[in-house]
């Protein structure tokens, strides 16, 4: 999940497969994570992070599901709150600009904030 003053992601890649936010997730898989689910995976010795984080403000796209995963929501959800806000999502495959993975980010944020 995002925190509120940041707006980093860490490249974070699986070295053993696993079950990662009820998915299999498979050795050499790349995954963008915030800081605290990369150091999750890190500390149960099945993935390493890279170096750099990813500022979502580059112009980077990220696919629906590596966004899910981020923002620990389901791929379903992230593909409706899109369609709500006029950003076309059609797949877990689908890529997002910056500009679009900010917003969604805030509306699922702003969604979490209202149920607890």
């Amino acid at each position: 999940m995002y925190k509120k003053n940041t707006g980093e992601l860490f490249k974070t890649i699986i070295t053993a497969s696993t079950i990662f936010n009820k998915e299999v997730v498979k050795k050499d898989d790349e995954l963008y994570l915030s800081k605290q689910q990369s150091k999750e995976l890190v500390s149960s010795g099945k993935a390493y992070v890279c170096k750099e984080p990813i500022d979502i403000n580059d112009d980077q796209k990220i696919s629906v599901s590596e966004l899910a995963k981020a923002l620990n929501v389901d791929n379903k959800a992230i593909i409706e709150i899109a369609n709500e806000l006029n950003i076309s999502a059609k797949g877990y495959n689908s890529k997002l600009t910056s500009s679009e993975i900010e917003i969604i980010s805030k509306a699922v944020n702003g969604a979490k904030e209202e149920n607890g």
